[in-house]
């Protein structure tokens, strides 16, 4: 198959190749909705009024901070060592 420039496009991966673009992709998406799932639930939890808001806020808010940085000192880790490839 050719794209739009001529160029040979392989639409499925040769024997023994993993398909790495794909899986990374759906990791990344599925990374990106948790974390607008937790900001979202930091909002929520920061408008509604319970026992114990002041506790769960303030886990959320932590995690907001922590979890972000901790992905991309793992990322930054694998890119920095070669794993990856």
């Amino acid at each position: 198959m050719e794209d739009r420039m001529g160029q040979s496009v392989d639409c499925e991966p040769e024997a023994g190749q993993p398909v790495t673009l794909a899986a990374k992709r759906i990791a990344a998406a599925i990374g990106v909705f948790l974390l607008l799932a937790l900001v979202a639930a930091t909002f929520v939890v920061a408008c509604i009024d319970f026992d114990g808001k002041e506790q769960v806020f303030s886990a959320l808010l932590l995690c907001d901070i922590v979890i972000p940085v901790f992905l991309w000192v793992i990322l930054h880790f694998f890119q920095k060592s070669g794993i990856e490839k």
